[in-house]
């Protein structure tokens, strides 16, 4: 999508990063049982980053993670801030064009 519609910097987004963490937490859900990995000596992993400035992760002692309340609706927040900045990318760019070159499914419908 973002080669054919030509969107540079569409995943520069700070919408964009945090969708890229909320898929590793989605990621150590699913695959680690909630368990977040070890940080490396003397540095924290960037998993660990997020959770510590998120309001609504926790990492516990035994290194569960803890979801409280807030977290899905910032999730939804971030996904739909993400999809305006899509849809206004494509509207600047397909109404910049000519409508039967904007829409090729026009010239295949009927006029009304």
């Amino acid at each position: 999508l973002l080669k054919v519609a030509d969107m540079d910097g569409i995943r520069d987004s700070k919408e964009w990063q945090e969708i890229r963490q909320i898929q590793s937490i989605r990621n150590q859900i699913v695959h680690a049982d909630g368990k977040l990995p070890p940080s490396p000596e003397g540095r924290k992993s960037n998993i660990d980053k997020y959770v510590e400035q998120s309001a609504h992760l926790q990492r516990t002692e035994d290194g569960d993670l803890n979801i409280t309340e807030g977290y899905l609706l910032n999730c939804l927040m971030t996904f739909h801030a993400y999809f305006k900045q899509l849809h206004d990318a494509l509207r600047r760019k397909y109404e910049a064009q000519p409508l039967a070159q904007a829409n090729p499914l026009r010239q295949a419908l009927p006029e009304r």
